[in-house]
């Protein structure tokens, strides 16, 4: 029962939307007792006032006095999952009014009812007159409207001005919103990667928008100002501008594009404070609050671990240690139940461990258990060091052991089994090494820095000053 895609549906849920989603199956006429019974049965794991989460137990209370039967629950769950899909999907099209709007437009138009469709097409512009969402899907269904209008207009066959130049002029700017949005995402993934995207009429574009007032189209303002950003991660005013266009236009966007917007910001001050600059690591961190503070940090109301741990180990960096702490005790709540423990005992690890608080580091990181191989290893690595700097050999040795065949086990790391074999050979090597041998020390150093893959490069020579 715990391993279906039900439960782990709904296992992302606020407690908000099961409300919503219990309405709707409560009051639903067409629900059958069986379904009704699951729901209730779910909620009761969910909100975890049973524990047993056994098929055979959900079967009893769906179908009492009945022999168990697999493929029957099967057939219920799947059933429930459907109905839930269908709930969640009229909830989004709820949501989105104007293209519930377009929709009943477009069958007007095909059901040729002219009244209707006149009627129904000035809703729409209403609709994107007020529109709060006004991202480059938005600019689209402006594109969308005015077609509809010249279709109107030409159907009259009378001499009179037609919206050609409006087409013309929505259809740029919807291209030069969407095209900028698709080059920051580019440049930003070949910073990381090191892939050459070709980005083509890039100048062109720039000297149109010259001529625009960018700032009565958000979407184009905010990836005008966020590329400009990205051509020059040294310019601390053209950064600052970026955040100004944020702050000033980030309501007209949902909280996943929203995110993502954040994070290209983010991810510049990353960089620049592994460069050792601790000002824009303070920048990232009010980012980062920002973000968290308008909830688009969030993923279905919950903060990955992820985030949470590259949250926390930003402000260690900059050295607020009680910012790191506070900030995972706040949000320790927002993590999914399966990762709360593991990540919030690898934070506090971290913190302690950045604060040469090493037992406690040490009975933190023990408890940070995770199931995505790489954040586990990650933890491990932490381990590793730890235990070499409490002098504790023996342990060590196994430990370096016990990650190598963790690594053999799981070879779904890919390119990290490089990195990780790598931390294991400097480690046992560093174990082995004489610190009083000035020569041989550096040569080690010598080996350490010539090393393409191995992440912790400055702790090994930190070890070996």
């Amino acid at each position: 029962m715990i391993e279906s895609k039900l439960y782990h549906l709904l296992d992302t849920f606020s407690s908000k939307e099961l409300d919503y989603i219990s309405q709707r199956i409560t009051h639903s006429h067409a629900q059958s007792y069986a379904h009704l019974q699951l729901w209730n049965h779910l909620q009761l794991i969910l909100t975890s006032k049973i524990t047993d989460k056994s098929k055979e137990t959900a079967f009893a209370n769906v179908f009492p006095d009945q022999k168990f039967n697999d493929q029957k629950l099967r057939l219920c769950v799947s059933q429930l999952y459907k109905k839930i899909e269908h709930i969640l999907f009229e909830k989004e099209i709820g949501n989105r009014e104007i293209l519930k709007a377009i929709t009943l437009l477009e069958i007007f138009k095909s059901n040729s009812l002219p009244k209707h469709y006149q009627s129904q097409l000035k809703k729409v512009q209403s609709l994107i007159d007020n529109a709060v969402i006004q991202d480059v899907d938005f600019l689209d269904k402006k594109i969308i409207v005015e077609s509809e209008k010249y279709e109107v207009l030409i159907s009259q066959k009378r001499n009179q001005d037609l919206n050609i130049q409006n087409i013309l002029d929505q259809t740029d700017i919807s291209y030069y919103a969407k095209k900028l949005k698709y080059i920051c995402t580019a440049m930003a993934h070949q910073a990381v990667y090191k892939i050459d995207y070709k980005l083509g009429n890039i100048e062109e574009i720039l000297a149109a928008i010259a001529d625009l007032n960018v700032e009565d189209h958000p979407a184009l303002a905010i990836y005008h100002s966020c590329y400009q950003m990205l051509c020059s991660p040294d310019d601390l005013e053209r950064f600052s501008f970026f955040r100004s266009q944020l702050r000033k236009f980030q309501q007209y966007f949902k909280r996943e594009e929203l995110r993502t917007i954040y994070l290209l910001g983010i991810n510049v001050c990353i960089k620049k404070l592994n460069k050792g600059d601790k000002d824009f690591g303070r920048i990232g961190l009010d980012m980062y609050q920002e973000a968290l503070d308008n909830r688009s940090l969030l993923i279905n109301n919950k903060i990955t671990r992820y985030t949470y741990r590259n949250v926390a180990m930003m402000a260690i960096r900059v050295g607020d240690f009680k910012w790191a702490a506070d900030f995972t005790e706040t949000n320790r709540d927002h993590l999914s139940k399966s990762d709360k423990k593991a990540a919030y005992h690898f934070n506090r690890a971290l913190i302690n461990y950045n604060q040469k608080k090493l037992d406690a580091a040490l009975e933190n990181i023990i408890e940070a258990d995770f199931k995505d191989h790489l954040i586990n290893l990650a933890a491990k690595t932490l381990q590793a060091k730890i235990y070499y700097e409490l002098d504790e050999d023996n342990l060590l040795y196994s430990h370096l052991d016990s990650m190598d065949m963790y690594i053999i086990r799981n070879k779904v790391l890919g390119y990290h089994r490089e990195n990780y074999r790598n931390i294991i050979s400097y480690l046992k090597k560093l174990l082995k090494h004489n610190p009083y041998d000035k020569e041989k020390t550096q040569r080690l150093k010598d080996k350490i820095s010539e090393v393409k893959t191995l992440t912790e490069k400055s702790w090994f020579m930190t070890q070996l000053e």
